[in-house]
């Protein structure tokens, strides 16, 4: 009788788990990896590819 609650216990702390990760998740993102690896890639105003392939959009921070 003790396994039973143990194992529901499990399962809901397991589903729990997976729903908080999913929720968890941005959906937000680009990512895009060889910015420096075509010739053809067209850029306006300030953008710029760095060295390491990273996409800089801006050249200005905002605080």
């Amino acid at each position: 009788m003790g396994a039973a609650p143990r194992s529901f216990y499990f399962c809901v702390l397991l589903c729990v788990s997976f729903i908080l990760s999913a929720l968890a998740q941005d959906v937000n993102q680009f990512i895009y990896h060889g910015f420096n690896e075509d010739p053809q890639l067209q850029r306006d105003g300030l953008a710029s590819v760095h060295s390491n392939g990273l996409l800089q959009l801006t050249n200005t921070v905002n605080s």
